[in-house]
C-alpha cells in the first residue's frame, strides 16, 4: 500500500506531538500539549517505506518556551 494525505498528516502530527511531549517529561514541565495548527501540501502519494522525524526547536526557542509558561502557564513552539 501506499500512503497519502490523512495517513501522512497522522504521522507527522504524532512525531511533533510525541517530540513536545517527551521534552517536556525531560524539562519536568507539565502541560497539556494542543496542536492549534497543520499544514500540508501532498503532491503525490508514497510508495516507499516512510520515516518521520520532527526537528527539535532550537534551544532558544526552547528558553522562550520555558519563560512564556513561568510567567504566564501557557507557551507556544513551532515544530
Amino acid at each position: 500500500g501506499g500512503a497519502f494525505g490523512g495517513s501522512l498528516a497522522t504521522m507527522m502530527i504524532l512525531s511533533g506531538y510525541i517530540l513536545v511531549y517527551h521534552s517536556l517529561l525531560r524539562r519536568k514541565l507539565h502541560a497539556h500539549v494542543i496542536l492549534s495548527r497543520e499544514e500540508s501540501r501532498y503532491l503525490l502519494p508514497v510508495n516507499t517505506a516512510i520515516e518521520v522525524f520532527a526537528r527539535s526547536p532550537s534551544p532558544e526557542e526552547w528558553k522562550k518556551f520555558e519563560e512564556g509558561m513561568a510567567r504566564k502557564g501557557v507557551a507556544r513552539l513551532q515544530i
